[in-house]
This record gives C-alpha cells, structure tokens and sequence, in this order.
C-alpha cells in the first residue's frame, strides 16, 4: 500500500511539474508566481485564445489568464494587476488607463526615465506607443506604429518622424532607444529579402510569417530600457 502510494505521489509529481515563468504582482502587494503550462494540454492557448510567445500568459479586454503550478488556468482582473514580470528580465508588462481610469490595458514596458514610461499596447488594429508618468498617470496615447485604421500608419515607415517629434520631449536622453529604433527602422526601410513590418509584439522587426530568426529578433527587440 505505502508502495504504491509512493509511486502515486511520483507520478504525481512529474505529471504536475513545469516550469516557472515569472512574478504577477498584484496592487494589493500580493506576488503570484505563474508557469509555463507545460502539464497543461491547453499550453497552446488559454480559453481560446492565444497566449504570449512564452504560453504562459494571455488576456483580453478586462482579464487576464495564466498558468498555476498545478496547470490550472487561473483569472485575474487586469485593473488588480499592478506588474508582470518575466524570468527572462526582458519582459516586463504593466497596467495603466487606456484613454480613461476606469479601462485600465496592459502594456509591455518600453523605456523608463525619471520621470515617464513608454509602453508598448497590441490592438486588433494596430501597435501603439502610449506614455505615462511615473504615478500612473495617461500622458500620450495611440502613437502609432504599426496600424490598419486613422491611429496607426501600415508599415509604420511615415509614422518614424512623429515618434522623433514626440518621444525626445519626454525622454531626451534616451541614446539606447533611438539608437534601436533607428536600427530597425534602416532595417525596414533597405532590406527588401524580407516583408517586413515595423512594430510587431515586441516592437522589433519581424518577418511576414510572424516567426522572426533569432538572430534578427536578438537584434532588433526593443524593451527595458532605462533612459538617464
């Protein structure tokens, strides 16, 4: 009897073991590890939908999903959700109003300095660039830079000199993101082998495909990035 329950527990064990992803810290103080879903046969998506690159996360207007130690699918109102933190440190998202407090989205940070946040927001219609002061606070929305309606410019090509219009106003000392940005942009603008767009889920150059080579991705990825 203690055999096979030892043998149970093991199985156990293996059956629910997988992968820790990162930190969910919440508004009340709260910390929430989630992971990778890799017991789960819903890792390709979570209630349907599809999940970030990492398939551990995903979220719609209001919620978001993720995975529990036990492969769970667990829901969380995203205006509870203070940070998400990757393990990777490349990733790190954030809540903040979308054009009014009470629609709180999520954004992927972009840059920070002393005083503002660039965030980075995917949209049905397009990739946006919103900024925010330190508190919270909605500064600048809908940048556009990558977008299929009257907000985003397709291709982002036209969109470059607003971003350099608008962005040094709040980060003028930010070397390291317009050094990216510029890369990128060269990139898009002379390499003709590839269809590529400017913007994408990690505001990098991706390829037509939506699977970017590693090499290009390790490039061309644009986030965390801390302005003097």
């Amino acid at each position: 009897m203690r055999l096979t329950l030892l043998i149970f527990l093991v199985s156990t064990l293996v059956l629910t073991a997988q992968n820790e992803s990162g930190i969910i810290a919440m508004k009340n103080g709260e910390e929430i590890t989630f992971y990778d879903g890799s017991n789960s046969d819903e890792e390709k998506t979570i209630y349907g939908m599809y999940a970030t690159r990492f398939r551990s996360i995903a979220w719609d207007m209001d919620d978001l999903f993720y995975f529990a130690k036990s492969g769970e699918i667990i829901k969380l109102k995203q205006k509870e959700i203070k940070t998400i933190n990757f393990n990777d440190s490349e990733y790190t998202y954030f809540t903040g109003p979308h054009y009014k407090k009470k629609a709180i989205r999520m954004h992927r940070l972009i840059a920070q300095n002393d005083k503002y946040v660039l965030g980075y927001y995917s949209a049905s219609n397009g990739e946006y660039l919103y900024i925010f002061s330190l508190e919270g606070e909605l500064v600048k929305r809908r940048l556009g830079v990558y977008g299929r309606s009257e907000y985003g410019v397709k291709y982002g090509k036209n969109n470059l000199k607003k971003l350099y219009k608008v962005l040094p106003e709040y980060f003028p000392n930010c070397t390291e993101l317009y050094d990216k940005i510029k890369h990128n942009a060269e990139l898009f603008n002379n390499d003709t082998s590839w269809r590529y767009r400017f913007g994408g889920d990690i505001f990098s150059v991706w390829d037509k495909s939506d699977k970017p080579d590693k090499e290009l991705r390790d490039k061309s990825f644009i986030g965390n990035i801390i302005c003097n």
